[in-house]
């Protein structure tokens, strides 16, 4: 039988309800409901890493980083929720630990380009260049339609003075529809920071 998880005594909807109230920026109910999903259930990995999530929005950084840790080798239930968590562990330096998840990701799906991008994001942040254009490259071949990933790997070619590899990137980039902002580097250690998405609206 499949877990019914709008029921209140289950530990999912609870999660699920603390997420979406986080993303409202009501913190303080939020976190009333991933309390009440630990209490039903005190090992679920989507539980710390939203708990996790709700710290970093408060600007809490010790405390998201006391959360996420124990969770490591907790399961979570989706590609994207894996990725989320490796972004949170490389914020906080544990590359290990964000690769491992980037690779259990890699194996519910090899084809998502969302993923190589993030743990190019984590190679870049242990300076492993090659490794982070590697992965931005195959993000662009499974979707070679968003720009983004073009302007990501641009500026790691920029980083690494090739500049006629980093001015193609910027001008298929900017044919794909993506707007360059330039941005303060010093500000922005991270690569991806550099420059800004190109504009949805």
């Amino acid at each position: 039988n499949s877990v019914v998880v709008s029921e209140p005594g289950n530990a999912l909807f609870n999660v699920y309800l603390g997420e979406f109230l986080t993303q409202r920026g009501e913190l303080s109910e939020a976190l009333k409901y991933l309390n009440n999903a630990n209490t039903i259930n005190g090992d679920l990995g989507i539980e710390f890493l939203a708990r996790s999530q709700l710290f970093l929005s408060q600007g809490l950084a010790a405390s998201a980083e006391s959360v996420i840790k124990p969770s490591v080798d907790l399961p979570l239930p989706s590609v994207g929720h894996y990725v989320d968590r490796s972004e949170i562990l490389a914020f906080f330096g544990q590359y290990g630990l964000a690769l491992s998840d980037i690779d259990q990701a890699l194996r519910i799906n090899p084809n998502r380009a969302l993923t190589f991008s993030s743990r190019a994001g984590t190679y870049a942040m242990m300076g492993q260049f090659a490794l982070a254009i590697s992965d931005l490259t195959s993000a662009i071949k499974n979707e070679p339609a968003d720009p983004v990933y073009r302007l990501r790997r641009g500026v790691l070619y920029h980083l690494l003075n090739k500049a006629q590899s980093a001015a193609d990137d910027f001008e298929t980039a900017l044919s794909l529809g993506a707007k360059l902002v330039p941005l303060p580097v010093e500000r922005h250690p991270s690569y991806f920071a550099v420059y800004s998405p190109p504009d949805q609206g």
